[in-house]
Parts: structure tokens; C-alpha cells; sequence
């Protein structure tokens, strides 16, 4: 908020222009230390035999939020660029709420294997939020941005990037 307010500022007294965007969840292959990209990556070590369980081990997979590829966001950031009212604060979110059990059974579809999952303690934190979503409708009317990556093609992206990796 504070940078959001300090940019807006600057706008308005030195004419600098800036534009404020709020990223909810965005993924895509390379990615670490998220759901997505840490359940894809357990999924191909299961996959690779370095997990002999084929068990998942997943956080509270009650948590909902909207996910967007880093494609979309990237695109979202030259449509700004190009389009969006300088000294304004934009929120950039995907369209669709999945909670976290949906992208589990999305990646059953996506792997050609059997897998069951189990909640580790270790993986769970006091400081999740029941839900993850920003609306991005005024940011979509003034540049015309919409995401167009479908979730289960960014987590093939992202399985066959760590296919490749591990």
C-alpha cells in the first residue's frame, strides 16, 4: 500500500508516470516455493522413482485462490504498458477460484500414474488465508486483458520443466 500511495504521489506532484499493479497467484515452469510448482515437482519425483510412497504430501488443501500463468501476467504487464491510466493501482488475478484439492485432481489427469495425498503437519501454516482472489475488472476494461492460459496447460508446463530438471 505504502508503494501503491508513494507512486501515486509521485504521479500527481512530478508528473512520473507509474502504474500499480497487485499480482494474485501466478505460476509457471521455473517457479519454487508455491502449491503448484511444489506439488508438480513432487509428482515427477514420484513419477522418477526418487518417491517410492506415490504419495503426495500437500498443505491445507481446503485454501482456495485464483491462479494465473506467468504468460498472462507477462502479457498483462505490456497491456498496461500500452494501455492502462498512469497513477492508477490495478489488480491482475485469474477469472477462476480453484481450491487446492481441484488442482490435485487436475494433475491426477496430467500424470500416468496413481497417486494419493496426504496432509503433512510440516506443510501446514498459521498464516493461510481461506481464500486468494482480486478482481480484475477494471484493469480488463481499460486494456481488454483476459486470461487465456487454461490452468491444466500451465501445470503440464510446469510438470514437464521439472521433467527436465530432475
Amino acid at each position: 500500500m505504502a508503494q501503491e500511495m508513494l507512486a501515486h504521489q509521485y504521479f500527481v506532484n512530478f508528473g512520473i508516470k507509474s502504474i500499480s499493479m497487485r499480482i494474485f497467484n501466478t505460476i509457471g515452469p521455473r517457479k519454487v516455493n508455491d502449491v503448484c510448482p511444489d506439488f508438480t515437482k513432487r509428482l515427477v519425483e514420484i513419477e522418477k522413482r526418487k518417491n517410492p510412497e506415490k504419495k503426495l504430501r500437500v498443505e491445507n488443501i481446503k485454501t482456495k485462490g485464483t491462479i494465473t500463468d506467468v504468460r498472462d501476467s507477462v502479457r498483462a504487464f505490456q497491456l498496461a504498458l500500452d494501455k492502462a491510466t498512469a497513477g492508477e493501482t490495478y489488480n491482475l488475478s485469474g477469472e477462476r477460484v480453484y481450491e487446492i484439492e481441484e488442482v490435485i485432481d487436475l494433475l491426477r489427469k496430467l500424470v500416468n500414474f496413481n497417486f494419493e495425498f496426504e496432509v503433512d503437519p510440516k506443510l501446514l501454516r498459521s498464516s493461510d488465508e481461506p481464500i486468494i482472489y482480486g478482481d480484475s475488472g477494471k484493469f480488463k476494461r481499460e486494456t481488454g486483458w483476459k486470461q487465456e492460459i487454461p490452468l491444466d496447460q500451465t501445470l503440464n508446463a510446469m510438470l514437464n520443466y521439472w521433467r527436465g530438471v530432475l
